[in-house]
């Protein structure tokens, strides 16, 4: 009875990969097919300078876990971009960096 209430996995799916192009169009970037699961197309979204792995949730907070912090960073520094992870919750949107970068991208302002 109370499965009808649940999210669906195509509504998911769907919300997800509207994260994704709302993210690689506000970075001028690109998504990457199969969401970054294919060998070689690392990330969610790819931009000039930046990988971006894309995580999002309907509730009213979400966990970041130190794995996803991890694998976004390893992918991108093996290609020279800066780790991003951009994060939903519910219609807000959030980036988050590494320390690093965003002192870097401060003093380059």
């Amino acid at each position: 009875m109370i499965r009808f209430l649940q999210e669906k996995p195509k509504d998911k799916i769907r919300k997800s990969q509207k994260q994704e192009r709302k993210t690689a169009k506000t970075f001028s970037g690109r998504t990457q097919a199969g969401s970054g699961s294919l060998s070689g197309s690392k990330g969610d979204v790819r931009s000039k300078y930046n990988l971006i792995e894309c995580k999002r949730t309907d509730h009213s907070s979400i966990s970041i876990k130190e794995a996803w912090l991890d694998k976004i960073r390893k992918e991108a520094v093996k290609e020279g971009r800066i780790p991003v992870l951009a994060i939903e919750i519910g219609k807000r949107r959030y980036i988050i960096l590494e320390e690093v970068y965003f002192i870097w991208s401060q003093n380059d302002a």
